[in-house]
């Protein structure tokens, strides 16, 4: 070979050599392409998807779907948000001047609520409010027995929740179990002996005569209980019977 053409070939195989090298250490952009949905696989529109080092970020279309362009080769973060989800975080790797395929799940945001107190007397119907009200005053010398305490001790029969109380003690009178007053005899002109039994109620009425356990614990709602001379007005006829007392029980 002449040395004429020694050069040229040599300077053909050199300028070959540096263009193949060149395109081999050119980077070729890449893209991401994405869909945005819910646990669903719903498709989310309107989420916001930014990308770590752009700093416009990007909305989904009515597909869920976004894109970013022109993207070097490595890793990349993506962060999706929309209202009512929780904000998601996906990490990728994209290669040189690969068109990557992504999928993002948004959760929804589970919103924990602050603490409600709910007061004992908002639940309670209208036709309690009187006997409630008069249990947080707390008259001096007044009982209650409220529907949870009875729940809680789940009685046989009304005279075993009324045996704990104080100022009177439960007996049997005829088959029939009554509350008789530790206050002494019934006061009268003739000063007898006569028990001082108390009287019983139901639903704010004074009767006449009734068998305490003739009303299921199940059926009552509350009972209140007065040994002397603290029985509200609502409740005292006056005379001896109100020396004794009176049990007023409150059916549910």
């Amino acid at each position: 070979m002449r040395a004429k053409d020694s050069v040229i070939a040599l300077a053909l195989f050199t300028a070959s050599t540096a263009f193949a090298q060149s395109r081999a250490v050119t980077p070729r952009p890449g893209q991401i392409h994405g869909w945005t949905v819910d646990t669903a696989t719903v498709p989310l529109s309107g989420a916001q998807v930014s990308l770590k080092g752009v700093s416009i970020p990007v909305r989904t279309n009515e597909r869920g779907e976004f894109r970013f362009d022109s993207l070097a080769a490595g890793e990349h973060v993506l962060v999706a948000r929309l209202p009512g989800f929780s904000p998601e975080t996906v990490s990728v790797t994209l290669e040189d001047g690969e068109n990557l395929d992504v999928r993002i799940v948004l959760r929804p945001l589970v919103v924990t609520l602050a603490e409600m107190t709910v007061s004992e007397a908002a639940a309670v119907p209208a036709r309690f409010e009187a006997f409630e009200l008069r249990r947080q005053r707390k008259r001096v010398g007044a009982q209650f027995i409220t529907h949870d305490e009875i729940t809680k001790r789940a009685p046989l029969v009304t005279t075993d929740l009324l045996r704990r109380m104080q100022g009177f003690r439960i007996y049997d009178s005829a088959g029939v179990s009554v509350a008789v007053s530790t206050r002494g005899p019934k006061p009268t002109l003739r000063r007898t002996n006569t028990p001082c039994t108390l009287r019983v109620g139901v639903d704010g009425t004074v009767l006449s005569a009734v068998a305490l356990n003739s009303i299921p614990p199940a059926d009552i709602h509350g009972i209140e209980i007065y040994t002397g001379a603290n029985i509200p007005p609502e409740f005292s006829s006056g005379g001896p019977d109100s020396y004794c007392g009176l049990i007023m029980i409150w059916l549910r």
